[in-house]
């Protein structure tokens, strides 16, 4: 399932929930299904992120952990995961900035968000140059923040002799 949701398009995932849903018979709202949506694809990329940290320890971290005599819980508590997680933060990070991004694409099912507003505002006045402008504006001042701070702790990471 994992690789249908990320072979798919978000586009395509959020008109199967919210046209598909009524389908079987669930009724949703346009914002529960773009949440379920976007919840549901960002949760297959940040899964396979953290699957790919977890996979870059060695196995030699494991066995000497064992021989150390941790338990399996221990082991992955005090060994496996602060490494996975140093990996895996970077690239955490940048499916944060995606997510953020990938809300835009709700305005097609009519959920009131920035796109749906600039649209309704460039429907009155014809000038859709200014406010696609100002609308991807709004979006560097929330994403961009977003990168420098993943910048920042790759570099800390890097730094501290965990990164690549």
């Amino acid at each position: 399932m994992n690789d249908f949701i990320r072979a798919t398009p978000v586009l395509i995932q959020l008109f199967f929930v919210y046209f598909g849903a009524p389908q079987v018979g669930i009724m949703l709202s346009p914002m529960q299904a773009a949440v379920l949506t976007l919840t549901v694809n960002a949760a297959a990329y940040m899964a396979e992120v953290v699957r790919s940290g977890l996979m870059s320890v060695p196995d030699g971290q494991r066995l000497a952990a064992r021989a150390l005599g941790l338990n399996t819980f221990q082991t992955f508590r005090f060994v496996v995961w602060p490494q996975a997680f140093r990996i895996a933060l970077p690239p955490l990070m940048n499916s944060v900035v995606a997510l953020t991004k990938d809300t835009a694409l709700i305005s097609v099912i009519a959920v009131a968000e920035v796109i749906r507003e600039a649209q309704s505002i460039i429907s009155v006045t014809y000038d859709p140059m200014t406010y696609y402008f100002i609308v991807a504006v709004m979006f560097f001042v929330v994403t961009f923040p977003l990168m420098k701070m993943a910048d920042r702790l790759e570099r800390r990471i890097a730094a501290r002799g965990y990164g690549g």
